[in-house]
């Protein structure tokens, strides 16, 4: 049986200057449902600030990835349609941080999530689904782990200390190598993300492990359609 599969990427930005200290997370439409993928924090660039803006992702901004919340937004809204987040701030050395980026997913079933590390998985490893399913990517995140996962041939089970999501181009071979199979082979890409130490001082490394998102679907899709990536910015 052929049928058709739609799934939305959501990214809402919540910004200090015109937020009511609330993200709103209602975007999924019909029967799908929420389920969180990331969650950043950002300084605008200066002359953002100053005319009271937020501007996410611009050249001159800080931005830093908080994958410690994102289980804590998953307990709190994945499986719902919709979903009130509490704003939250960080403090970098150049100042506080004035937008929060929350990236989900809207779905008709809880994505599967697939983890490999450069260190252990020789640059590779594989993403499945149960027989008579099939592997639709959704995307990629990459991540560092802490100070004991960069030696080498070690793996940290513990939670990522900073990620950044994979670029489009390689979601696209991902896309292109697995879509529609029961079981495929990943080939590892690696970024660089930045993190906070406690003093506020920034450091910039280079990831070590890759996270791939993707659903296992019942009915092959005669079309797969993935609806662009939205900015929502809340007033």
């Amino acid at each position: 049986m052929f049928s058709l599969l739609v799934l939305c990427l959501v990214t809402v930005v919540g910004c200090v200057y015109n937020s009511t200290g609330v993200v709103r997370l209602n975007r999924c439409k019909n029967s799908q449902r929420i389920y969180v993928v990331s969650v950043a924090l950002g300084r605008s660039a200066r002359d953002c600030r100053q005319d009271g803006r937020c501007c996410p992702a611009s050249k001159d901004d800080a931005i830093v990835g908080q994958p410690y919340k994102v289980q804590e937004l998953k307990d709190a809204c994945d499986g719902k349609q919709t979903c009130d987040v509490q704003f939250s701030q960080v403090t970098f050395r150049s100042g506080s941080s004035d937008y929060e980026l929350v990236s989900y997913i809207c779905g008709n079933s809880r994505p599967v999530t697939s983890l490999g590390c450069q260190h252990k998985d020789s640059g590779s490893f594989s993403v499945r689904c149960q027989e008579n399913q099939h592997i639709y990517i959704v995307n990629a995140i990459l991540e560092r782990r802490a100070t004991p996962c960069w030696k080498p041939n070690t793996c940290c089970p513990s939670a990522a200390i900073c990620e950044v999501f994979a670029s489009a181009e390689h979601v696209r071979q991902l896309k292109d190598s697995c879509d529609g199979k029961q079981q495929c082979s990943v080939t590892m890409t690696t970024g660089e993300c930045y993190f906070y130490l406690p003093n506020g001082d920034p450091l910039k490394g280079s990831t070590d492990y890759e996270s791939v998102k993707y659903f296992c679907v019942n009915n092959r899709p005669g079309k797969f359609l993935c609806c662009m990536i939205l900015h929502y910015m809340l007033t």
